[in-house]
């Protein structure tokens, strides 16, 4: 019998998008990391260090990301999954983003009764399975 995979839930407040976290320098046409980001990434890690998360090995790790939208503007899920992996990448916890295999869940938004967070707040609940050992 296939032993259960290890389960690690981590809740992200307020993470920028893609375009937020790397703008367009519009004189070079690079993209930097801006302030924004780089204070999402220092959060990040700290949280992801708070939930005493291991350094994953290099082979696939499932991410399961549930949405919570302060509002009932739409948004593309996309933009937010390279601010998550590429925070687990600056903390150490995996070698490369390349690994990662995102699963989009649920959006819950301000007028729905199960919303179990505040209205106004931002955020994904950020679940990340592994084999066990």
């Amino acid at each position: 019998m296939k032993p259960e995979p290890k389960k690690y839930s981590i809740w992200l407040e307020e993470v920028p998008s893609e375009n937020t976290l790397y703008p367009t320098n519009f004189k070079t046409g690079m993209r930097f990391l801006s302030s924004k980001g780089k204070e999402f990434k220092q959060r990040a890690i700290a949280s992801f260090f708070e939930a005493k998360l291991p350094k994953f090995p290099t082979k696939e790790l499932v991410i399961e990301l549930t949405a919570f939208w302060r509002n009932m503007r739409r948004a593309d899920m996309m933009n937010y999954h390279k601010a998550i992996a590429d925070a687990l990448k600056a903390g150490g916890f995996i070698e490369d983003d390349w690994i990662v295999l995102m699963r989009d869940m649920a959006y819950y938004y301000p007028d729905n009764p199960k919303r179990t967070i505040p209205k106004g707040i931002q955020g994904f609940m950020v679940t990340i399975y592994t084999e066990a050992e």
